[in-house]
């Protein structure tokens, strides 16, 4: 049997790589663990994981039935002094550390043939890196929910002093629940103790640890790290989940960590032409992105609180996108609009970019100036009259009036209202006198004696 070590799927021998993900499949070889019972407790059912420092099988609890993981320490690295800490040190930074966002331990023993082991809580999910496999990306909106999560779990290490050192898409795995998914992070075995810890030197002098696509510039230069080595990791797996690519990848993993330490990182959008982002978000990214520890963010709680930020900045951006069909429309067509139907589509634009750029209400006495609603309607009154004008039989033409003189518009204002009729009639009644006066003094009077 064979295994992939991105997705733990299980293949013949036969088979080279993994059809899922393209990933070079390892032998599992034959297992003298399996079908068998470890701790009194545990009966190993099969092998779902193999990595550089130890085994992982799918197995339950005798008592009850229920699943369990077993993480057993490779027999090579048994009398391997290093490995062994490393492997303790997780099993005792797991038995610490309680929350949902990380992975439980149960139980810690040897197997029968001497091999430490601990058992933790069995995740039936993907991990994140099977999910870009099969997406290609995400959007931003898809990531947030993992990234917060992920950013839970990291706060709560780094809470009780410990700094994980080796965040990547493949130790954080999605576990379905009720509500959508739970990430979990996954493998401290790289994860480094609080000052104070008696064990925390068990790295040797001039050593490297972790993955290179992901390790910080100090932690490629084997400097002390801090939660901000955490960080950059963090921002390099949000960079691979939104674009599908690594910011810094090379086979040779002297090269991945030289560009680490040298190299400017991309932006997401020279990486993805076809994707946008916000500002906000390319900001933030290239900030945790940067050489100096000093310029990323303090804490993952600040890191979190920009991130949700740019994420609204974003959806804003991808709202506007979607809503932008009238934006779109050909001039020829544009022109083709009735009044009516222009008025309508003026007023649904307007509609849409406020509600997309949050502007503030009517009735605040900051917003913009705007027409009341009796004057909306009233103008949609007009052009509806309009239209319907435009639309009289034939017969009927004469009694349009095509370009209403500035006159006939001030005299059927005036009519409009009560003043303005006892204006017009006023002087109607003025004008008759007038005319009356101008007749009785110009007109000759007749002479009796003449007539």
């Amino acid at each position: 049997m064979k295994l992939c070590l991105l997705c733990s799927g299980k293949y013949d021998d036969d088979v080279a790589v993994c059809q899922r993900d393209g990933a070079r499949l390892v032998s599992a070889g034959q297992d003298n663990l399996i079908n068998s019972i470890v701790g009194d407790r545990y009966f190993i059912e099969e092998m779902i994981g193999k990595g550089s420092v130890g085994r992982v099988y799918k197995a339950h609890r005798i008592i009850d039935n229920s699943p369990v993981a077993i993480k057993v320490l490779r027999e090579n690295l048994s009398n391997d002094a290093e490995a062994l800490a490393r492997f303790k040190r997780e099993a005792q930074m797991l038995s610490i550390i309680e929350h949902p966002n990380i992975v439980t331990l149960y139980d810690f023993g040897q197997t029968p043939m001497g091999e430490p082991y601990f058992a933790a809580e069995y995740l039936d999910g993907k991990t994140l890196a099977t999910l870009i496999v099969e997406r290609g990306s995400l959007t931003v909106s898809d990531a947030e929910p993992i990234i917060e999560q992920v950013c839970k779990g990291l706060a709560e290490a780094h809470n009780h002093g410990f700094i994980h050192r080796d965040i990547k898409p493949t130790n954080i795995i999605l576990v379905p629940s009720d509500n959508g998914f739970v990430a979990k992070i996954l493998d401290f075995s790289l994860a480094k103790l609080p000052p104070l810890a008696v064990e925390d030197k068990v790295t040797k002098e001039g050593m490297l640890r972790g993955t290179p696509a992901y390790m910080s510039p100090e932690q490629c230069q084997s400097m002390e790290v801090d939660n901000r080595s955490d960080i950059y990791s963090l921002a390099v797996v949000l960079f691979e989940t939104l674009t599908g690519s690594r910011p810094f990848f090379s086979k040779n993993s002297v090269i991945t960590m030289h560009q680490q330490m040298n190299d400017v990182p991309p932006r997401m959008m020279s990486v993805r032409k076809d994707l946008h982002f916000c500002e906000e978000l390319e900001t933030l990214v290239q900030q945790c992105l940067s050489k100096k520890a000093s310029n990323r963010p303090e804490s993952v709680e600040q890191f979190w609180h920009e991130f949700k930020a740019a994420c609204d900045a974003q959806s804003k951006v991808t709202d506007l996108k979607q809503e932008s069909v009238f934006f779109e429309r050909p001039v020829e067509q544009a022109n083709k609009l009735t009044p009516l139907e222009a008025f309508k589509e003026a007023e649904d634009r307007r509609n849409i970019v406020d509600r997309i750029l949050g502007q503030p209400a009517e009735d605040d006495p900051g917003s913009t100036i705007r027409l009341t609603k009796a004057e909306l309607e009233s103008q949609r009154q007009t052009a509806t009259l309009r239209e319907e004008e435009r639309t009289l039989p034939g017969d009927a033409t004469h009694l349009q009036i095509d370009n209403p003189t500035t006159e006939t518009t001030f005299i059927a204002s005036m009519f409009a209202s009560d003043l303005g009729r006892k204006v017009i009639i006023g002087a109607l009644v003025l004008l008759l006198l007038i005319i009356l006066i101008a007749a009785f003094l110009f007109v000759p009077i007749p002479n009796p004696e003449n007539p």
